[in-house]
């Protein structure tokens, strides 16, 4: 079977975007570096390479601690410890977070009810 066009190439000169990108697999996230970086991707089968135009804006998001209220130079309310907050965070690799020409932290804000 040929290999066929997925999520980034289909994303072609629009917008892609990775919801939680820190739960996507290791190896998902590192693929997306070459297509991010060249705007294109190329898909090896065999003896076959087949070459997409992937040139889009990517936009992700994430938490930084699975229990999504950890923020740099803070703790907030982070049920977890601080060993597991880094090593959830150190997931995302550097590499990667080079390839974002902006990066942005928010702090979660308590919620009230009207």
């Amino acid at each position: 079977m040929p290999p066929k066009p997925g999520e980034i190439s289909r994303a072609h000169r629009g917008v892609l975007i990775l919801d939680e990108l820190l739960e996507f697999d290791t190896k998902v996230q590192e693929a997306l570096r070459e297509p991010m970086e060249e705007g294109s991707l190329r898909l090896t089968r065999g003896s076959k390479v087949v070459k997409y135009p992937a040139m889009a804006q990517v936009v992700a998001t994430t938490n930084l601690c699975p229990c999504g209220d950890f923020t740099p130079g803070g703790r907030a309310s982070c049920r977890f410890s601080l060993l597991k907050c880094k090593s959830y965070s150190y997931r995302l690799s550097g590499p990667l977070v080079d390839r974002f020409e902006l990066l942005y932290f928010s702090e979660k804000k308590s919620r009230r009810r009207l």
